[in-house]
C-alpha cells in the first residue's frame, strides 16, 4: 500500500472537515440546518466505499472506481443527476447525492496524497 495513502481514519477526518467548512460557508451555522446532519453519516460512508471496492492489496490497487474518469462522472453526470432527482421526484434522493459527495471527497483526498489514475 501506498504510504502516502490517506487511511480510512484519514478519509472520515477529510471529509468531516470538508463538510463543516462548506456547512460553515453556506450557512454560518446561525441557521442550524438540522435538517442536513442526517445526511452526514451516508457521505462519510461514501468517502470509504471506493477501498471496499478496490481494496489496497498492492500498491498499484487504485482501478476505474479511484480513476480521473469516475470523479468527473461523480462531479458532472451522478451528483447533478441525484440532486434532480432529489428535487423533482423525491427528497429521498438525496441520500444518493449525499453518498456521491463522500465517494468525490474520497478521490479529492486521495489526489491530494498521491496521483489518480486517468
Amino acid at each position: 500500500m501506498n504510504k502516502r495513502a490517506l487511511s480510512r481514519d484519514g478519509h472520515l477526518v477529510f471529509s468531516l472537515i470538508i463538510i463543516f467548512l462548506v456547512g460553515y460557508v453556506l450557512y454560518n451555522f446561525s441557521e442550524a440546518p438540522f435538517k442536513y446532519l442526517v445526511y452526514i453519516p451516508v457521505c462519510l460512508f461514501g468517502s470509504l466505499f471506493p477501498d471496499f471496492l478496490e481494496p489496497a492489496t498492492h500498491i498499484k490497487h487504485r482501478g476505474f472506481f479511484h480513476s480521473h474518469r469516475m470523479l468527473l462522472f461523480l462531479l458532472f453526470m451522478a451528483v447533478p443527476y441525484s440532486l434532480f432527482l432529489a428535487y423533482k421526484k423525491s427528497p429521498s434522493y438525496m441520500f444518493l447525492t449525499a453518498f456521491l459527495i463522500g465517494w468525490c471527497l474520497h478521490l479529492f483526498g486521495d489526489s491530494l496524497t498521491s496521483r489518480l489514475p486517468r
